[in-house]
Order: structure tokens, then sequence, then C-alpha cells
């Protein structure tokens, strides 16, 4: 090991262990040791770790393990592994690719940028035997190491709002492909018909790091991927009853409390944008706190009921009505056959949770009944719900009926949010007018905003050591700051590493009432120390386990640990 690694703080969460700050084999090797390490002999309170080019990040629960003390435990790994990892398996597999044209817009760019032509460009880019440095951003988006730095190009100052699947893209001296729809920022030179991403399939990404990629210049795209597989989101058919959707909404989808454990594979752990919400409608109706419910999103759908069930909704107010009667939200009660619940549109907030007495009886996919919009995963088929879709829920059993949370315990959504946050991990990648910056401006929620993150639009932010950094993870709540100074605040779908500096992150408790902003709503922020936020969790979670308590269940977290 060539420096000691540097330690940095990602939120009230997040550990970025970062070995130095340059593409390198070796360098990589050591990553990948640390997590080979972590793996066999994993820390108590570390819920899942992402390897990337040159830095590891843990992501943990503070209730479990401290800042220090998890500092500690993985600085004595680091002390027990070898200079050199174990030999990873790895396999050769050719990349049919179409440059340039509409499939590869910017490699004009590429080539004026360095002086090249077309041609070079695409000659230089297909003749290295690439090697798989980390799986992150997007469900199995390789990053690929070797590239010429004859070809380097910066990424973009604003990020595309879609990159079409397959499509081939540059990122200073790094290479990669998109294997879903998604934004994006790198420069596309290219597209591939292969696909690298099966949401159905037992091991969902063809590439794994170690594995070598060489690109092969076709003229045309013609379909070499297998057919995707929907056997991860397919109805169950053990249930009580079904939900039929009359009207589907502006964006109504499954969610419970996530599927953490899979970002080294570029799979987010999705989940409720409002946690809490979440939480509180599934205690109105006695389930456990992270059963999967529907997440409804600015204009409600409207469902009706085959069966006898007990439902609760939470979150913000939508005007529920029952039979065209008013409901009351943050309260649980019976329908009944043919009864019919519409939930026109959001009064307050933004996002509203319906649960059902049993749950929702989906299949899991990777655990989770979570639905991953752009990786197709989980959920009804991966996808939001539409009319005629059927939705099977669980059995009725104890009646809960006419249970209301208490008034101490309901949120408000005011128009204007104050958002704690903890700077860093790359907060030096900023000159201190512009920290100083965010913690006094106000942004406004742009209409590109959603599950993935929110942008946001006010005062510029400038960098001082550029818009670019070698990829790193990700965590919920991250602050990135692509080139044109405007933050994205990354949320439950997040992307899983990402190359735009991450000035600071927003804490899990505020993550919640970020949830349920709007486009047009205003939000600022306001720096806390690590000792602060961490303090701040606890109330958080003190407050979650009175909820439940309330309701008669027990303070424990769902399965998979989404709380």
């Amino acid at each position: 090991m060539d420096q000691e690694p540097r330690y940095l703080v990602a939120g009230d969460a997040g550990l970025v262990v970062e070995f130095a700050d340059r593409i390198d084999p070796i360098v990589n090797e050591q990553v990948h040791a640390l997590s080979h390490a972590m793996d066999r002999q994993p820390v108590a309170g570390v819920i899942e770790t992402v390897p990337t080019y040159r830095s590891l990040l843990a992501v943990y629960d503070p209730l479990v393990v401290g800042w220090a003390e998890l500092v500690d435990q993985v600085s004595n790994r680091l002390r027990n592994i070898s200079e050199t990892a174990e030999q990873r398996p790895s396999r050769s597999i050719s990349v049919p690719t179409v440059y340039g044209g509409e499939h590869g817009p910017d490699v004009d760019f590429v080539a004026e940028h360095n002086g090249l032509s077309v041609d070079d460009v695409i000659a230089i880019h297909s003749a290295v035997n690439y090697q798989v440095y980390m799986i992150g951003f997007t469900p199995g988006f390789p990053y690929l190491g070797g590239m010429s730095e004859r070809i380097a190009a910066p990424r973009l100052e604003r990020p595309r709002t879609r990159i079409p699947a397959g499509s081939v893209g540059i990122a200073g001296s790094q290479t990669g492909i998109y294997p879903v729809d998604s934004p994006g920022g790198w420069r596309l030179i290219g597209r591939t018909p292969l696909s690298l991403y099966d949401p159905g399939a037992e091991d969902p990404v063809l590439l794994r790091p170690g594995d070598r990629v060489r690109f092969e210049p076709i003229d045309q795209l013609q379909s070499t991927g297998q057919p995707v597989s929907w056997s991860a989101g397919q109805q169950v058919s053990r249930s009580a009853g079904l939900v039929k959707v009359v009207k589907p909404g502006l964006l109504t989808t499954i969610q419970d409390g996530g599927r953490p454990g899979y970002m080294r594979l570029g799979i987010p752990p999705s989940g409720a944008m409002d946690r809490f919400s979440l939480q509180a409608a599934n205690s109105l109706v006695g389930n456990e706190p992270g059963e999967a419910c529907l997440e409804i999103t600015l204009l409600g759908p409207t469902l009706e009921f085959s069966s006898c069930s007990l439902i609760a909704i939470a979150g913000a107010d939508f005007g529920p009505t029952l039979n065209g009667r008013p409901m009351e939200t943050w309260s649980s009660f019976e329908v009944q056959p043919g009864d019919r619940l519409s939930l026109p549109a959001a009064q307050q907030g933004c996002r509203a949770y319906v649960a059902f007495r049993g749950g929702i009886r989906v299949a899991a996919a990777l655990g989770s009944r979570s639905t991953y919009l752009r990786g197709r995963l989980g959920g009804n088929q991966g996808r939001a719900l539409q009319a005629g879709d059927a939705i099977p829920i669980g059995q009725t059993g104890e009646s809960f009926a006419g249970r209301r949370l208490p008034s101490r315990f309901r949120p408000r959504y005011p128009l204007t949010l104050t958002a704690r946050v903890v700077l860093g991990p790359q907060s030096d990648h900023f000159p201190p007018e512009s920290v100083i910056l965010l913690q006094g401006a106000e942004y406004r929620v742009l209409s590109e905003s959603d599950r993935m993150g929110y942008r946001l639009s006010g005062a510029r932010l400038f960098h001082s050591r550029g818009s670019n950094i070698i990829s790193d993870g990700v965590v919920a709540g991250a602050i990135q700051v692509p080139g044109d100074g405007n933050p994205i605040v990354m949320l439950a779908d997040r992307q899983t590493t990402g190359g735009y500096p991450k000035i600071a992150t927003v804490i899990a408790p505020d993550l919640d009432r970020i949830g349920q902003l709007k486009p047009g709503d205003r939000i600022r922020f306001a720096a806390i120390s690590l000792e602060t936020a961490h303090d701040a969790y606890r109330s958080y979670r003190r407050n979650l386990d009175s909820v439940r308590s309330w309701a008669g269940g027990q303070p424990t977290g769902p399965k998979g640990g989404g709380f």
C-alpha cells in the first residue's frame, strides 16, 4: 500500500475508505482485498459495502456501530490483509458496438477535444482489452479500466435525463456501458445490442470485477441479448383478495422497506421515499413496519376491492374518498367487496402510502417487493401500476379498524423545508464560498425530479478542483454537484456510484421530508456535525419505535433492515 487510506464521512450512515486518487490496477486490488476481508469477517452494523475504482463505501447503522469504532474495525482488517487480493475469476466478453451517428452523438466531440478523427477514436477505443474494475451506477454498469488517455473526455456539464440502454460512453479516462435506460453525464460514442442486465434472472448482471471486455465495431444494431424474464415480478396466487386498479394515477408503485445488499451490483435499495409514512400506515393495520404498500405520487389512483380488507392511508393528504364519502388519513378503516377508493390529488405533500392488512402479496425480487423502475425489478412486473392491474393482498385477520395516529406523531409538509446535512465526502472539492453558499441559499425543486434524485435550481455552486471525480459510492441523501453548479439530492432509486463531487449529505431523518417535496417547493440546507447527526438519528428511531409501540407492535425493524 503506497499511502495510508483516507476515511471520509458520507452522511450519518456512510464511510468512504479512499486508497488513492487515481485509477490503478494495484489500487483496485487493494479495494477488493478489503471488500473480501469485510465479507469474510463482517463488521457488526455494516449493512453493505460498495467497492469502486479506488475506494470502498461502507453503509452502516449508527445505532449499532459508531464512527470511531467502525474506522477502527476497518483499519484492523486492512492491517490483516495481504497487499495482493485473492485472484478473482475472470472471463473475456466481446461487446459488438455501433459507433457514432444517433447511437454515439458525442463521438465528434471526443474526436475534436483530442485533435483526432472519428475513425481514430473508434480504432483506439476498440483496440483495448479492458478490465472491469467495478460495477455500479445502475444495475450491471461496468466501469472499464485501461482506456487510452488519447480519447479521454470530460463529462457533460449537465447530465442527460435519459440515456438508452446499451449506450457506450466515456468520462475522463473511463469507459463503460449503460445496461438500462437512465440519466447520465458520460459522452456517448456508440451503442451495443448486448444485454448486460436481466431483472428476472437469479444472477441479474452479466459482468463482474476482473472480467475482460473487448469492443467489436459493427455496422448496425441486432439483438444479441436474451429475452427479459419477469419471474421476479409475477404475482403470487396465494392471497386473500385482489385490488383492481381502475385508474393508476400519475405514479403508483409497490414499495416496502427496501432491498439493501445489492449496491455492489449497481442495484439501489429503492423502497419508500417516506419511510415514516410507510411504517405508520403498516402499524395502523397491524402489519410489520416494512411490509409492502402502495406509494402514490401527486395524482392518486382509483382502486376497487374484490373482498373485505382493512386499509390505512398515511403521508400526504390526497383527499381520499370511499364510494364518494370522504375518509380520514392516518387512520385505519374497513372496505367491502365492490368498494371503490379514490385518491384524487395531493393537497399537502407529495406522496402517500396505502397499507393493506396482510400486505401486498407479489413475489419478492432479491429479498424485497419494492419496485425499482429503471431496473424493471420487483413490484408488479418492475413497473408502475396500470389500469386493469389486479394486486393480490393478504389475509385480513385481527381487525384494527378505527385506529388513528395521534397528532403528535403526524408530520407536516411545508412548502419550504430546511434539511440538515453533514459536509462531505468531497466538500474539499469546493471553495469555502460555495460551502457557505450551500447553507445560505434557497433552492427550488425542479420538475425533472424523481425517485432517483431531486434536481434543484438556485445559487450556483462552484468547484475548486473540477467537476469530475473518479467514480465512487453514493449514499442516500448525497448532494452531488455536476458541472453546471446546480445540486442534485440522491434518493431511494439513486445511482449506486457516481463521478460528480458530493459537497454534503442530507441526514437520514430528513430524507422522509424531502420525499414529500413536490416540484416548485423550496429547500434550504443547514450543516451539522456528525455527532449531532447521530443524535438526530437516535431520536428519529425512537420516534419510529414509539409509533410501533403505540400500535401494539414490537420495536424491531423490518426484514432486510430497511429502517
